[in-house]
């Protein structure tokens, strides 16, 4: 995990896991309506076809710029020295947890 998050690869160990997370992150919610379901889903499809036509054209997907932040925060602490160890832990925990 160390090296993945150093060298800024995907942390997930494989792609359903991430992109249930996705999901997640969209809903925001337990068990949204039929309506919501829907709308949601349809949005994901636009931004999944978006991202397609983009690739086929020869540039990458645009990554959210929460995502990027967090990255470097992340980054930042696992390569900065702290005076404890459990200061140190306690804020990539606090930085994942985001």
């Amino acid at each position: 995990m160390h090296n993945r998050t150093t060298q800024s690869s995907m942390r997930r160990n494989n792609c359903a896991e991430a992109y249930h997370q996705r999901i997640n992150s969209t809903f925001q919610c337990a068990h949204p309506t039929l309506w919501l379901f829907v709308q949601k889903l349809i949005d994901e499809e636009n931004v999944v076809h978006a991202d397609l036509v983009h690739i086929n054209a020869g540039e990458p997907p645009k990554k959210k710029k929460i995502n990027e932040r967090l990255e470097r925060r992340l980054l930042n602490l696992l390569t900065t020295n702290h005076a404890h160890i459990a200061v140190q832990l306690n804020s990539i925990a606090y930085s994942i947890s985001l």
